[in-house]
């Protein structure tokens, strides 16, 4: 179970690094990916796993 936090805070820590990179905020990516900003800031730490679609829009 810790091993399965650990890689979702990890793929959390690459969605925030390559949003800031992109130079958008939370509620920036939120909107063009046709998301809510909660659900962004839940992806990038680790508390929701994103599916491979929503990745894709990310």
């Amino acid at each position: 179970m810790v091993e399965r936090r650990d890689r979702l805070r990890e793929l959390g820590e690459l969605l925030r690094r390559l949003r800031k990179d992109a130079g958008l905020t939370g509620k920036e990516l939120a909107q063009r990916a046709g998301l809510a900003q909660p659900t962004i800031s839940r992806m990038e730490t680790g508390q929701l796993l994103p599916t491979p679609e929503t990745v894709e829009r990310v």
